[in-house]
């Protein structure tokens, strides 16, 4: 069978692209209304800045080692804009929430 893309319209695919978002909006969600000068919220700043560099790292070397031959058609791209324009609807909503 021909190589997967990461495109195919299964129901693994729904789930995938719902996970992406949900851990964009979850890491930047941590960041903005937490307060640096508390424990908790110092606790919440460094989860949130370790996930926004943990996730693109991770899914740049798992692609990179399970499709470096068709890497340009892999699902790397599609999961990466998932997350970072969850981390930027995160970040818009973790500023209105902490106006608030």
């Amino acid at each position: 069978s021909p190589p997967s893309s990461g495109y195919e319209c299964d129901d693994g695919v729904a789930f995938n692209s719902l996970s992406h978002v949900l851990a964009g909006l979850l890491s930047s969600l941590l960041f903005l209304p937490s307060s640096p000068s508390r424990p908790l919220g110092q606790v919440a700043q460094a989860a949130a800045v370790g996930s926004w560099c943990f996730y693109p790292v991770y899914n740049l070397v798992k692609r990179l080692l399970t499709s470096w031959e068709t890497f340009a058609s892999s699902s790397y791209s599609n999961n990466a804009m998932e997350y970072a324009l969850a981390s930027v609807a995160g970040l818009a909503a973790g500023a209105a929430a902490a106006r608030c």
